[in-house]
């Protein structure tokens, strides 16, 4: 009864904030004014990927500080595309967030990524934040393919060994590709933490459908358990909070 009471307030305090959250306009640009404009920032309970868009920014401030940064959240792409189109030049760049959603796994934010990509690859620079890739659908990987094979200047940045690949191996040969560590590892700790050692260690495991079974999972937590005090969490949150800039 109380994990049902629980599910009831997450959705009501998700839908009083869908509501509260307002449509911003993007402003109109200043004359010789550069902009980036990141497609696809996160507004949902992920803190990996609201630590990568931090990151994001972070990295684009520090080296491209003559460029104006507008971001646009996920929930707003489909809206802004062809308002972008019409205010952007040939100065400006389309970024587009990373994580871990290219392909077919998290269908919505792919569509949205492909939806920007094919409006605007032709005419516009366009850089993908590093991400991780997974098609198990052969139509959806043609589709990408063909959009990528319309596109003027793209640049897509891979996390990882296996997802930089399968983009040399599946994309067209317009898309230049690039491995490189995941974009949260730019951050710093800007606090100085002092670690107690108390024998403690926390698991963090996926909950959702990106979590793989893996045979030697319950080996290594075996031998941890073994010699310290183990706690279970994850970077995806069950409680649902607003989220502001």
């Amino acid at each position: 009864m109380i994990a049902v009471k629980q599910k009831i307030h997450n959705r009501i305090l998700e839908k009083i904030y869908l509501h509260m959250v307002i449509d911003k306009k993007i402003p109109n640009k200043k004359k010789g004014k550069k902009r980036i404009y990141l497609f696809g920032t996160p507004q949902y309970m992920n803190y990996g990927d609201i630590a990568i868009y931090a990151a994001e920014m972070k990295f684009l401030k520090k080296y491209l500080p003559n460029y104006e940064i507008i971001s646009i959240p996920e929930r707003f792409v489909s809206s802004k595309i062809e308002v972008v189109e019409s205010i952007m030049d040939d100065k400006d760049i389309i970024a587009l967030q990373g994580g871990g959603n290219m392909g077919d796994v998290w269908q919505f934010p792919d569509m949205l990524r492909q939806d920007v990509i094919r409006v605007l690859g032709a005419t516009h620079r366009i850089i993908l934040f590093p991400q991780s890739l997974s098609f198990n659908n052969k139509k959806w990987l043609e589709d990408m393919c063909q959009i990528l094979k319309g596109c003027k200047n793209i640049s897509l940045f891979a996390r990882d060994e296996f997802s930089y690949r399968n983009m040399k191996k599946y994309f067209p040969d317009n898309v230049k590709c690039f491995l490189v560590p995941d974009m949260v590892l730019a951050l710093d700790n800007e606090k100085n933490y002092k670690i107690k050692n108390n024998k403690k260690a926390t698991f963090f495991l996926r909950k959702d459908k990106e979590k793989l079974k893996n045979p030697r999972l319950e080996q290594i937590k075996n031998i941890i358990s073994n010699r310290y005090e183990i706690k279970y969490n994850d970077t995806v949150e069950n409680v649902w909070y607003k989220i502001d800039d």
